[in-house]
């Protein structure tokens, strides 16, 4: 079908005519209904727009402005900043970067890989910050206005053997009654793997609480199953060679890593009757 220009009233020559190409309808305070469709080959420009729209937005140029109140797509790429509000989640596969801090009013912050570096230190006001799994590193000083609290692992020896894992914690009481001369057994993980856990310059100090029941008593550390050269502090310098009486022993073992596989072992033991 050809195209048609619609007719007007021309009351200056008393006819019928096609409007002529150029000219425009004046349509003020008065609707067009029942369009099936609108080809233009200029701009529409109009205050607002009721419907669905379909195709893509290839055509938009300059610098528009959009407003509106959900998007969903598969994808969007954008080379500047995006500034949302009241957003339920954010998956991000990359970095997020907030220029001006990150503010977590409920739920709290989890992370569950990887490693989180603050810069400029990490203020907890109520709460308190909990490490479920791994290490937390501090590079500077930490400074502690309250109570430090730390886990304690209460365990059975046997045949004088005092197995300690560091990453359960480095304070063990050890229930069972000693029977002779033992050695504390230190490893990381459930392996040998203190070696690789620690840098050289780390330091770990380790208190063992031990029964001696007038027979046991620790003479020797091992880690990561290698005996080491542990050095005591006594009026003698020298490892303990009999039991206390008393009801425990408290030893004190220090361990500085000065190479690979390489420590210094400084032990004491306090003896409770």
């Amino acid at each position: 079908m050809a195209d048609r220009y619609p007719l007007i009233a021309n009351s200056s020559a008393d006819q019928i005519q096609e409007l002529a190409s150029g000219d425009n309808i004046d349509l003020t305070g008065n609707n067009i209904v029942g369009v099936v469709g609108v080809n233009a080959s200029g701009i529409i420009t109009a205050t607002s727009f009721v419907g669905d729209v379909t195709g893509n937005a290839s055509g938009l140029t300059n610098t528009p402005d959009i407003t509106v109140r959900n998007i969903t797509g598969v994808a969007a790429t954008f080379s500047g900043v995006v500034t949302y509000e009241d957003v339920t989640n954010v998956d991000s596969v990359g970095i997020v970067t907030a220029g001006t801090g990150v503010r977590v009013t409920d739920g709290g912050l989890v992370v569950t890989a990887g490693v989180s570096t603050f810069g400029t230190g990490v203020r907890v006001t109520d709460g308190g910050l909990v490490v479920t799994a791994g290490v937390s590193t501090f590079t500077k000083a930490a400074d502690f206005n309250g109570a430090l609290k730390e886990s304690g692992n209460v365990t059975a020896n046997t045949a004088d053997q005092y197995p300690v894992d560091l990453l359960n914690g480095n304070v063990y009481y050890f229930s069972t009654n000693g029977t002779g001369s033992g050695t504390v057994d230190i490893t990381y993980n459930s392996g040998n793997n203190v070696n690789t856990f620690l840098d050289t310059g780390d330091n770990v100090a380790i208190s063992v609480i031990a029964k001696p029941n007038s027979a046991g008593y620790i003479t020797g550390v091992k880690i990561d199953g290698v005996t080491v050269t542990s050095e005591w502090s006594s009026d003698s310098a020298v490892a303990p060679s009999s039991a206390n009486t008393g009801a425990y022993d408290l030893y004190s073992i220090n361990i500085l890593k000065t190479g690979s596989s390489a420590y210094i072992c400084l032990c004491s033991r306090t003896k409770f009757d």
